[in-house]
């Protein structure tokens, strides 16, 4: 159910309403032909699957900024693949993306081969717990599970390559929303398929496909989980491109305090679906200067009292401007305090110690460095102060924390810098 995809954001038009219920009509009109022209021969059934499952492969749903595509492609060939071995599912895996014109050719060729690797150990694990079980009549169960799970276990291991955070996601229990709505639709979705499964191996092969009618559901309720994910990453990119286009100095200095949050979350153990939020909360905790006055927030040199009074408005504008977006609740609770300090002298409330959100305290430190040092180029380095060095930045810090930052997060951003 997971492959490699692209990431990029595709708005693409929306078709009509009318046009949509129109086409699903037929399409059920269609599907229903195919089940009655099948008949009950066995053979059949399996061709009306394997079709839906080319139709299922060339399509499928992918969440923006996540390496993983989302598909009832396998969950639709796993009676194929327990019952008639890999090779039905290699061909239709390899002509779905041989068609596939929005997939780059390194992106198709990755499909294919975790899709031939995925089928073949697949196959190999349902052989074997149809031999050891072959008594039992929960053979045909145990057999597509097995194939489904081997099958997810070298997707898993092929994602690792692609994408450095998905080792920490796999290994975690927790997950960010798609993928957690995408593994409780994989979960579903086998188990209907392992009672198909041994309907069709067992001679009730009409049963078997009503079995697996119930796989219906599971794409539209992915495709509204991705509608959620889509709305989210636009609304951010939306805001973050504003504050950019006010402020060029910034879009270097967002990319980066955005980077680095994400592994300082996972150095400290955040759950992964924290991470997330945490990413965008750093991409989005200076946008609340959107509302600040651009002449005091580019003066080339140190702010007036004043005009530091002005600029602190910025967390507080932030999170209302994203107080009514969904999906964005505790993202504002951490954009608004990530100006707070330990010893409670911070703004806008006057937080102290655990009163602060953790991800506050991350965003804190890490934008701190980030002004301090700077970037590469000379546009994103701040008009009023000489840069620091790595070290300086770092010495900074520690002289801060207790009182302005927390040592525990200064010690994990350490922890990371080093490694990079």
């Amino acid at each position: 159910m997971a492959g490699v995809g692209s990431t990029s954001l595709s708005l693409g038009r929306r078709a009509p309403i009318l046009s949509t219920r129109i086409w699903t009509a037929l399409g059920f009109v269609a599907l229903a032909g195919c089940f009655f022209l099948a008949g009950v021969h066995l053979e059949s059934w399996m061709a009306v699957l394997s079709c839906l499952a080319f139709v299922q492969a060339r399509r499928p749903l992918r969440a923006v900024g996540i390496p993983v595509a989302a598909s009832l492609d396998t969950l639709l060939l796993a009676p194929i693949t327990v019952m008639s071995g890999p090779w039905i599912p290699i061909v239709i895996i390899v002509a779905a993306q041989c068609l596939r014109r929005s997939a780059s050719e390194d992106v198709r060729k990755a499909n294919i081969l975790i899709g031939v690797a995925s089928a073949a150990f697949a196959t190999v694990g349902a052989q074997l717990v149809l031999l050891l079980w072959s008594p039992h009549e929960s053979r045909w169960i145990l057999a597509t599970i097995t194939a489904f799970s081997v099958g997810g276990v070298i997707n898993i291991l092929a994602l690792q390559s692609f994408d450095r955070s998905w080792r920490k996601r796999v290994l975690s229990l927790s997950y960010d929303p798609w993928t957690s709505q995408t593994a409780l639709a994989s979960v579903v979705g086998l188990l209907v398929t392992s009672v198909a499964t041994h309907l069709f191996a067992t001679g009730y092969p009409v049963a078997g496909i009503g079995a697996m009618l119930g796989l219906l559901p599971i794409r539209p309720y992915l495709k509204a989980a991705l509608r959620r994910n889509r709305s989210r990453n636009h609304a951010a990119r939306l805001m973050s491109g504003m504050l950019e286009w006010s402020h060029p100095y910034t879009e270097g200095h967002v990319k980066r305090v955005a980077n680095w949050a994400t592994e300082v979350g996972y150095e400290l153990g955040l759950p992964p679906h924290h991470v997330d939020d945490l990413k965008f909360a750093a991409i989005l905790h200076d946008v609340g200067k959107v509302t600040v006055n651009e002449a005091v927030l580019d003066a080339p040199r140190k702010l007036t009292d004043e005009e530091f009074e002005h600029i602190k408005i910025h967390s507080a504008n932030g999170a209302t401007l994203l107080a009514d977006l969904p999906g964005f609740e505790r993202i504002q609770e951490w954009i608004l305090a990530h100006h707070e300090r330990l010893d409670g002298n911070g703004y806008p409330l006057g937080l102290s110690d655990d009163a602060i959100p953790l991800e506050s305290k991350v965003i804190a430190v890490i934008d701190a460095f980030d002004a301090m040092t700077g970037g590469d180029k000379d546009d994103e380095k701040r008009n009023y102060r000489t840069p620091k060095s790595p070290e300086e930045a770092f010495a900074e810090l520690d002289r801060c924390s207790g009182t302005q930052f927390d040592p525990t997060v200064v010690q994990a951003f350490r922890a990371v810098w080093r490694r990079s």
